[in-house]
């Protein structure tokens, strides 16, 4: 059979399936109103990220041109009155990545060209459809432009919103720090809105982009009605009132006097979304059939940034259902839809579910949030599924698999040894900030120990020990710091300490300079902790002693200044040992930490 296809739409799923076709000799054509050209001058279309699993396609496709752009986790902020929550999860499939679809999505049009492949520059609307599949042995819709989507019907049992469930203002900016680790900051405030903070490459090179999600009704909702072109200061100043407000964690990393959008008014997008899911195919006027693909089949609010890597992932199963079938008949269209729905609905369903809960936070929910702040097992697994959706809402449509779950995936910190902000982005939420049931408590607290490893971790966490700030120079006349608890004592003559740490700013700069201090807390320097974990709740920056050749930290109990003879790699850290040219101490009680809490220690006179 031929196997001629024709793609309306140059968005993700168009040009990947075509590419994968292009790939595997089938033959495509693509129809699309922009020109590459065309896309600078565009307005900001979305802030997409592609996860791994999608970053993975486009390696296989070979226009992955961006493989150092990825970043690594998510931080996440929670403002419960009183007691936010913070914490980190690694995304442990693979780095994610977000570039401006401006630059993306012309550089893979190009890419299809340059092999070849045919593209046409013309609308098409509904009364193309059928001279299109004249012409073509399959049509495939990939955009709702021109009346396209409104011929699928809703899918209404996928598809339970009528109006949107968010105002949105999204957009490019400039002049926000990043965190330690370069990661998302995912921003809750409960009952206004949301705001995803994410590393962005864009025409100017790095940005960031923030989604912010208002609520109806809300004092956030403002920001999806203001006019950034009516008076850029006077929306930046709003802009700024608000993130101060609910969303501290990037407030305190804002250079406001260099905030603003990051290459031109085009760098904003106001408006709204209503989720919807339409059926996958229709049947036309002369007998074919075609069918719907990407966000114009499955519409997803950008809360949980799934669109771009649904749209991929279908595109995927479409090709290969392409290659395999000898028919373009009506088991060909219902094999693509059973095959997608896994991926698609459940990335739809779990979106829709956390509009709800993310607007509630519902007791249950609540507490699962909190079992995952406490617990960096929990975090990273938690995290990295944010490539596979469909296991979230498996997870969160069945109130049975909590409990298992929990079990499953639970740890102490990865670094058992130092479990806190590293420079490799490992961070561990110290204190639990929000309730938690019995039964999830005790899901948490119990460790199943199945494997060595768990058992080793688990047994670890309960070896108590002080903590220790690591300081180094940061190379722009600034101090660098990290909270470990893997600081020791190796020998008295000549006197030799050893720290251990991974792969990331501080062990670089240690690696470059050859020299660290060492302040060890006291018991009234949790805030100093905590700082140099990321986990800073206001302006208030730490006091420094200028020493011969490290900065240490004022008021702690004993400060060493240490100068690097060995550094020995051991799996994935590092062991720094270094001989003490000079130290100091004073009498005091020390912060400890012990089974992942911090406490103060009662002294027991000899």
């Amino acid at each position: 059979m031929t196997k001629r296809i024709a793609i309306i739409g140059a968005g993700t799923a168009g040009l990947q399936l075509a590419l994968f076709l292009q790939q595997n000799g089938v033959q495509s054509t693509i129809f699309t109103d922009k020109r590459p050209e065309d896309y600078p001058n565009v307005r900001l279309l979305n802030t997409v990220a592609h996860h791994a699993v999608t970053v993975a396609r486009e390696d296989d496709l070979g226009v992955n041109h961006w493989p150092d752009a990825g970043y690594y986790g998510h931080y996440y902020f929670i403002g419960m009155p009183d007691s936010p929550i913070e914490f980190y999860g690694d995304l442990n499939t693979g780095p994610s990545r977000a570039v401006d679809y401006r630059i993306y999505l012309p550089t893979l049009m190009k890419d299809f060209t340059d092999r070849g492949g045919r593209i046409e520059y013309r609308d098409v609307n509904v009364a193309d459809l059928t001279e299109l599949s004249d012409d073509y042995d399959l049509v495939v819709v990939g955009t709702g432009k021109g009346g396209l989507g409104q011929l699928f019907a809703r899918d209404e049992q996928s598809s339970p919103f009528t109006s949107p469930q968010r105002q949105l203002c999204v957009g490019l900016f400039k002049g926000i720090a990043q965190q330690d680790t370069k990661a998302v900051t995912f921003c809750i405030s409960p009952g206004a809105g949301e705001m995803i903070e994410i590393p962005t490459l864009t025409f100017g090179g790095d940005a960031s982009a923030l989604v912010m999600e208002n609520h109806p009704g809300s004092d956030l909702e403002i920001l999806a009605h203001t006019r950034y072109d009516d008076d850029p200061r006077a929306f930046l100043d709003l802009v700024l009132e608000k993130i101060r407000k609910h969303y501290p964690i990037t407030a305190r990393r804002i250079n406001e006097d260099e905030f603003d959008l990051a290459n031109n008014s085009l760098d904003l997008l106001q408006g709204a979304v209503t989720p919807t899911v339409r059926h996958g195919h229709i049947t036309l006027g002369n007998g074919k059939t075609a069918l719907l693909i990407g966000d114009a089949h499955a519409t997803v609010d950008p809360v949980l940034g799934q669109g771009g890597n649904m749209a991929s992932y279908a595109a995927h199963v479409l090709g290969q259902e392409i290659l395999a079938t000898e028919e373009f008949d009506e088991r060909f269209f219902a094999e693509v839809d059973a095959r997608r729905a896994n991926r698609v609905l459940g990335a739809t369903r779990w979106t829709n579910f956390m509009l709800g809960a993310l607007n509630t936070l519902p007791d249950a929910f609540t507490q699962f949030l909190g079992a995952v702040s406490q617990n960096r097992g929990l975090a990273d697994k938690f995290t990295d599924n944010f490539n596979f959706p469909e296991q979230q809402w498996d997870l969160f449509s069945n109130p049975e698999a909590v409990g298992p779950w929990i079990q499953e995936n639970s740890s102490v910190p990865e670094d058992v040894m130092r479990p806190f902000l590293d420079d490799g982005g490992s961070v561990m939420t110290a204190t639990l900030e929000a309730p938690v049931s019995a039964p999830v408590a005790a899901a948490v607290t119990e460790q199943v120990l199945v494997a060595d490893t768990t058992a080793f971790r688990t047994s670890v966490a309960l070896f108590a020990t002080g903590i220790a700030v690591v300081t180094m120079d940061d190379g722009e006349g600034g101090v660098h710091g990290v909270t470990v608890n893997s600081f020791t004592s190796i020998s008295l003559n000549p006197p030799t300490v050893m720290i251990s740490l991974k792969a990331g700013r501080a062990h670089d700069l240690i690696s470059a300079s050859g020299w660290y201090g060492v302040s060890v807390l006291s018991e009234g320097q949790q805030g100093h902790s905590r700082y140099f974990t990321g986990a800073r709740e206001s302006d208030w920056r730490p006091e420094y002693l200028d020493g011969e050749n490290v900065q240490t930290l004022d008021g702690s109990l004993a400060r060493f200044e240490c100068q690097v003879e060995n550094a020995v790699p051991v799996n994935d850290h590092t062991l720094f040992l270094a001989r003490v040219v000079r130290c100091e101490s004073r009498t005091g009680s020390p912060l400890m930490f012990f089974a992942s809490n911090y406490h103060e220690p009662t002294l027991y006179a000899q």
